[in-house]
């Protein structure tokens, strides 16, 4: 399809339908959606639904927000894992509208749906907790995995997700990637949000790449989350980590920066990281990243995109559409992407991180990862196998009829 999905449904309607999935394989979900409802008073929701397993609801998947403001968009974050039934489709992404006066709209999906079960099992990990409480002032380990005998000069990708529900809306939820072990262990990448709704649930992905210097010694990575302040507590309800070695592939590449980067433009876009790409084989390559952006004031509005040879992947529609939108000055909103393209073997590509805002003050990004790997797996390894069926897509917004042709839409 080549527009965004709009609806005043009050119940819940499909966007959009991933590709079939293989019942009783396990499959890794990483997902940014730019959503937005259209008036700033009212309350929308949308989720992830696992049409293999009886229609049920990615846990903690559902997002419910009050629009910061009218008809300006915001992101949606989801990780998680699912074992594919004998229901037949795949996954779901919904929407739905509080009342038919109000329209709620999904502008963009890149949901990456990973099919790792021909990676070895010392090159992926995965972590969930849904023991739910209430938050005190102290960063509390959530979600946590240690991932055993690390190579020298090894390099992972990680992402982790946290959901919370709002129970006050002057005090912000915190989220917190910790790692040990690593080259910048003292550099966790931290996001920072303030609810405008006591009914909202809200969720915020982070990614971040690692580069690993020690010599037999585990890793162990952890969600953290805390409330910034006293008072009515916000509620912990999940989180989730989810990493790959990169290593583990043929050809990858990774960059992290904790220090942040300003200027005083206003909705230009500028280049916060780089990398010219060039894998051995022609081939699908995953490219993710992240940036922490801080808006010192409210309703500061922000926006990611991975550009290909100065191209913006998968389609144009983050270009114009803002994924963080600040409630609060303290605010840290992550801003993560995740997109793939097509290859060419031996040929370099430029793949570049852009940000913009909504602003001229001189403020930035922070903390922020560009990194990608052929989803073909290194060969020369004998406890590795050679490729890798890597992930089912759905994407919309601005893609062809002829791309999407073969999904399945429900409206």
């Amino acid at each position: 399809m080549s527009s965004a999905v709009a609806g005043t449904a009050t119940s819940f309607a499909e966007v959009v339908e991933s590709d079939a999935l293989v019942s009783g394989k396990t499959y890794y979900i990483v997902c940014h959606g730019i959503t937005k409802g259209n008036n700033s008073n009212q309350v929308f929701q949308w989720r992830l639904v696992d049409r293999t397993n009886s229609d049920a609801v990615l846990s903690n998947s559902t997002l419910i927000r009050e629009a910061t403001q009218n008809n300006v968009t915001q992101a949606y974050y989801f990780v998680g894992r699912i074992t594919a039934g004998g229901d037949g489709g795949g996954i779901a992404f919904e929407q739905k509208s509080p009342h038919t006066d109000y329209t709620v709209t999904t502008e963009y999906l890149s949901l990456m749906i990973f099919d790792i079960s021909s990676m070895d099992p010392g090159d992926f990990f995965f972590a969930n907790d849904t023991t739910a409480t209430e938050h005190d002032t102290t960063l509390t380990t959530r979600a946590t995995v240690t991932n055993p005998d690390p190579r020298t000069g090894d390099e992972y990708i990680v992402w982790a997700w946290a959901s919370t529900g709002t129970d006050s809306v002057v005090i912000n939820s915190e989220m917190k990637l910790v790692s040990t072990e690593v080259s910048h262990a003292s550099q966790h990448v931290l996001a920072s949000y303030e609810g405008e709704d006591l009914t909202e649930q809200l969720g915020y992905m982070v990614a971040q790449h690692y580069s690993y210097g020690g010599v037999n010694k585990d890793i162990t990575w952890e969600v953290q989350t805390r409330d910034d302040g006293a008072g009515d507590s916000n509620e912990y309800l999940e989180s989730t980590i989810f990493g790959l070695r990169l290593n583990a592939f043929e050809n990858f590449f990774g960059d992290y920066t904790s220090t942040e980067t300003t200027n005083t433009s206003a909705d230009t876009f500028a280049e916060l990281d780089t990398a010219s790409f060039t894998p051995d084989a022609s081939g699908d390559v995953i490219v993710t990243a992240c940036a922490i952006f801080s808006g010192d004031a409210t309703v500061q509005k922000s926006t990611a995109r991975v550009q290909v040879d100065g191209s913006t992947s998968p389609n144009t529609v983050p270009d114009s559409k803002r994924s963080a939108n600040t409630n609060d000055g303290t605010d840290d909103l992550p801003l993560s992407y995740i997109t793939k393209y097509s290859a060419t073997g031996g040929t370099a590509a430029t793949i570049d991180l852009d940000v913009d805002k909504s602003t001229a003050n001189d403020i930035g990004w922070k903390q922020y990862t560009l990194a990608g790997f052929t989803v073909k797996l290194a060969d020369g390894d004998p406890t590795h196998k050679n490729n890798i069926s890597m992930f089912r897509r759905a994407r919309i917004g601005a893609l062809s009829r002829g791309r999407l042709r073969n999904k399945r839409f429900r409206r």
